[in-house]
């Protein structure tokens, strides 16, 4: 998939005038998921009372960097317009 276009097909984004509506819908995404979760995970620290609300809480704030980088990854590729394997963007190699 060296080709942009192909990758922006793959994606479902049909044009390239499409770029900064979707790369705003991945980045408003990444916000309120990250600030969702932390919440929770920071709400069911706080109060876990019991060893199930503080290892919920710990299990939901691991799960961030899970759903975060694949959409960081998305946005890096939507604005250098160049596709990067994400297994390389994990190691630098980009």
């Amino acid at each position: 998939m060296s080709d942009f276009d192909t990758v922006l097909e793959h994606w479902g984004i049909t044009s390239k005038a499409e770029l900064q509506t979707v790369r705003g819908g991945i980045l408003c995404d990444l916000i309120v998921s990250v600030v969702v979760l932390l919440g929770v995970a920071v709400t069911l620290i706080s109060q876990g009372q019991s060893q199930v609300g503080l290892c919920s809480g710990i299990v939901l704030a691991s799960l961030i960097p899970v759903i975060a980088l694949p959409k960081i990854w998305r946005l890096r590729v939507l604005h250098t317009q160049r596709f990067i394997p994400f297994s390389q963007w994990l190691r630098g190699r980009s």
